[in-house]
């Protein structure tokens, strides 16, 4: 069982997918209620939603608790506000910090606690407990009007690897997936045909990622062929 975020829509539904294709079942959270229940009836039984607000720290604590054990959390909810550095306002700052960072954070808290007392228990002696988070190529590059975003994408990128460290005497592993622009509706929203085109043609592969090669590079690093990997920051660029 793996709780995703972010999962009515883009990317995270696309982890939602895959991981029940290869047998698994979901917790999908987000904030989307609408979007939760169309996905649901797309997908199908093993798809189960769970609304949650990231801002809100009890929101975040009754939502776990709903979700049970799990055995992998993929957090790949995220809000992103590209601005001019003159013109970054406070509410952009403080929404993205508290859903990227902060909603991030207390999820991996909170369910890494649940893990590590199964552990304790010995309730899991052969679990393959994994946190994946969805970073950015943005967490290592300065791009104009990304200074909130790519600052919250670099916290996640060092949460990644500090909570890597200290979780791995437990066994759990910790790890990110940093991808470039990738097709879905908000990109096309943000950037335009025009826009992505142009991001395209600067990408040695010469096309957008696609949320399924993001949903790929999650279903590895949550799978038993990454069980010796821990920390690591994967590029999904081209």
């Amino acid at each position: 069982v793996v709780a995703v975020t972010g999962a009515a829509r883009g990317i995270g539904r696309a982890i939602a997918e895959l991981i029940i294709a290869c047998g698994g079942t979901v917790k999908a959270l987000d904030v989307n209620a609408d979007g939760l229940r169309e996905s649901a009836g797309e997908v199908g039984a093993a798809y189960q939603p769970v609304v949650v607000n990231l801002t809100d720290d009890d929101d975040i604590a009754r939502a776990v608790a709903e979700c049970g054990p799990l055995d992998g959390l993929v957090n790949s909810a995220g809000v992103a506000m590209f601005e001019p550095f003159f013109e970054t306002s406070r509410k952009a700052y403080d929404l993205q910090m508290a859903v990227n960072v902060r909603g991030l954070m207390q999820m991996t808290q909170l369910v890494t606690a649940g893990m590590a007392e199964r552990i304790r228990a010995g309730a899991a002696p052969h679990a393959n407990f994994a946190v994946v988070n969805i970073s950015s190529q943005s967490s290592a590059i300065a791009l104009v009007d990304h200074l909130v975003y790519s600052t919250t994408k670099a916290a996640v990128d060092h949460i990644t690897h500090i909570t890597a460290a200290e979780l791995a005497s437990l066994g759990i592993r910790v790890n990110a997936v940093n991808p470039t622009v990738v097709r879905t509706e908000l990109a096309e929203k943000a950037w335009g045909e025009e826009g992505l085109a142009k991001i395209a043609k600067k990408i040695p592969l010469g096309r957008l990622a696609e949320p399924a090669d993001v949903a790929k590079a999650v279903a590895f690093l949550l799978s038993e062929h990454a069980s010796m990997i821990t920390g690591v920051t994967l590029r999904v660029d081209g």
